[in-house]
């Protein structure tokens, strides 16, 4: 996913949390982490 250069840690996690493969993914589990590297990457860690 590409994304504009300069944006926070919260917006990046409110993207990658919105996208549809995402919410697939994390549908009825909780998330229990999420690392954020800007300009890198987002990782959403589920249980």
């Amino acid at each position: 996913v590409k994304v504009a250069t300069g944006l926070d840690r919260a917006a990046l996690e409110q993207l990658a949390a919105e996208l549809p493969r995402a919410k697939e993914l994390t549908a009825g589990k909780t998330i229990v982490k999420v690392v954020c590297v800007p300009g890198k990457l987002v990782n959403i860690v589920v249980k």
